[in-house]
């Protein structure tokens, strides 16, 4: 090269010599080459003239030159040459645009350690400087799937969703982004990763609903039914009282008494609405307390307190009669979201609905003047 002398160097390259290669030849036309007006080449006649070489047969391929050993009978060209012959382009003007695809490879993985062409980061700076032709949106999800599955596969889940949630070329693939990104976070945050949560809501710009959906599932494959609604009521308050109605509410009066108060007042604050069936299970237990107080304390069985008991517990068996006429004919157990096997809600409101027959009985021995209590 310092001599200057193309004839040595294209000799040693028919001989097989491995110290040619296509960044010598172009050097060697860069510094001595002369075009055909007599002057140096500029970078258009310098690519012209080192691919006319290569086709003749007296220089190297533009080969990734760690992968020169390779058996591989088709090798890829070197990430460098691409870009060299994208600023040819840039210079020759905006109509001779490479495609970004022809740039990078938008399979986003190549075997050799030292061939960045699958570059997540490349691709984001090329498309940011709009100085090639967008890639469709097939490689784009191509580009974006074989780094997802790199990343995961590395333990950096959470680089998985920065990734997917940056825009390459074209946005049409904002829904499937979006998607893609939420099911990561679903699938890989837990309550280990309180550390990320910060960066992915305020540096990678992670919807908190995500993480705490993240949560509740985590909860719920555990079988942890009470910190499983508790999730779902930061970021829901309807979708907590339709999950506890499904998971909780059917075994309220199967648990122990101190589970049964822990449960009551996990309801509470989901009974505001006095149609709900949360709200009706409330008020069913609080009936039956108040029937045994009443009792206990003939003084404050005045016939208003008593014909009070009676609207409310006529109340609730038409709320219980309401929602088991609305339900399917189930009568098999059934697994919910926390894994446990519960009561079927056919088979729990009829046990309600017993139990208010017998309540309404109670209230009936009160108004004749006699104790719940009496044989």
């Amino acid at each position: 090269i310092l001599g200057g002398d193309f004839g040595i160097e294209e000799q040693l390259y028919k001989d097989g010599d491995m110290s040619c290669n296509w960044i010598k030849r172009i050097s060697l036309l860069l510094f001595y080459g002369i075009n055909e007006n007599g002057g140096s080449y500029d970078l258009s006649s310098l690519i012209k003239k080192y691919e006319d070489d290569v086709v003749s047969g007296i220089a190297p391929k533009p080969e990734v030159l760690q992968d020169r050993n390779s058996t591989i009978v088709s090798r890829p060209k070197s990430l460098i040459y691409y870009l060299i012959h994208l600023c040819n382009a840039i210079v020759r003007g905006k109509e001779e645009k490479l495609r970004l695809s022809d740039v990078i490879q938008p399979l986003g993985h190549i075997s050799s350690p030292h061939n960045f062409s699958g570059a997540f980061q490349l691709a984001s700076i090329l498309s940011g400087l709009k100085c090639c032709v967008p890639l469709s949106e097939i490689e784009q999800a191509q580009l974006l799937s074989g780094h997802v599955v790199q990343l995961i596969s590395a333990g950096k889940w959470e680089y998985a969703v920065y990734i997917l949630l940056c825009s390459v070329g074209k946005t049409s693939l904002r829904a499937w982004r979006l998607h893609q990104a939420k099911q990561i976070v679903l699938q890989h945050f837990g309550p280990e990763n309180k550390k990320l949560r910060e960066m992915l809501i305020e540096k990678i710009g992670v919807p908190s609903v995500w993480i705490q959906e993240g949560l509740a599932g985590r909860f719920a494959n555990s079988g942890n039914t009470f910190s499983y609604v508790q999730e779902v009521r930061s970021y829901s308050m309807d979708l907590a009282r339709e999950a506890l109605e499904r998971t909780l509410v059917p075994t309220t009066f199967f648990r122990s008494h101190e589970e049964v108060s822990k449960c009551l007042e996990f309801l509470r604050p989901f009974s505001i609405t006095a149609d709900t069936l949360s709200a009706t299970i409330v008020q069913l237990y609080d009936l039956s307390q108040e029937i045994e107080e009443v009792s206990d304390q003939l003084t404050l069985g005045s016939e208003t307190n008593i014909k009070s008991l009676s609207t409310r517990a006529n109340l609730i068996e038409k709320n219980l009669i309401r929602f088991k006429s609305s339900l399917e004919n189930v009568s098999h157990p059934s697994i919910n979201e926390t894994g446990e096997v519960f009561v079927p809600m056919q088979c729990f409101l009829a046990d309600n609905l017993s139990g208010i027959s017998y309540l309404k009985l109670q209230i009936s021995a009160l108004e004749s003047g006699g104790s719940i209590w009496d044989n």
